[in-house]
């Protein structure tokens, strides 16, 4: 991920198992970007959703900004799409409708958009066999030059929503 490094640790207090991401300083060194990032992430920390994974603390310790999120144990749609070539169609759907579910779920509880829903940010959990949608936390506006955003790695160029690019920025 250009944005920064995800690790696999366990979150003292509650001794549980959590994706610790931790951001690329030059990425924050964008205050405008970083504080958008935050706040995004904390409005994504309210919504429980069990298709969505859960954002636990968002913060700053020696001068880097995280993210402890939900651990989950299985591989990205991208990942299984590379491996089986294609979904059974009935398979498909159930990913689909699952996700535009918990999509739906999200603006409802937090008013929040994904930006940046792809194969590579939706998991499908070994335990559960359900998809999970991850990689919340980018800006649901873009008000910067897509090129820009896209090269930095903030977006994927061939999943931004057309509103990201056409609407009017600030």
């Amino acid at each position: 991920d250009a944005t920064g490094i995800t690790y696999k640790a366990i979150q003292r207090g509650n001794n549980r198992l959590v994706s610790l991401k931790i951001y690329r300083s030059a990425v924050m060194r964008d205050v405008d970007y970083a504080t958008r990032l935050v706040s995004e992430l904390k409005k994504v920390s309210k919504i429980k959703h069990p298709n969505i994974k859960r954002v636990y603390a968002v913060g700053k310790a020696e001068g880097r900004t995280y993210v402890a999120m939900e651990w989950i144990d299985g591989k990205s749609l991208h990942y299984l799409l590379e491996q089986r070539g294609k979904i059974p169609p009935m398979e498909a759907l159930a990913v689909i409708f699952t996700t535009t579910k918990a999509l739906q779920n999200a603006w409802e509880e937090a008013e929040v958009t994904h930006g940046d829903l792809r194969p590579s940010n939706i998991v499908i959990d070994q335990e559960t066999g359900q998809p999970k949608i991850s990689g919340f936390g980018l800006v649901s506006k873009t008000n910067e030059n897509i090129l820009n955003i896209t090269s930095s790695g903030q977006l994927a160029p061939f999943y931004i929503a057309p509103e990201q690019v056409l609407s009017e920025r600030s």
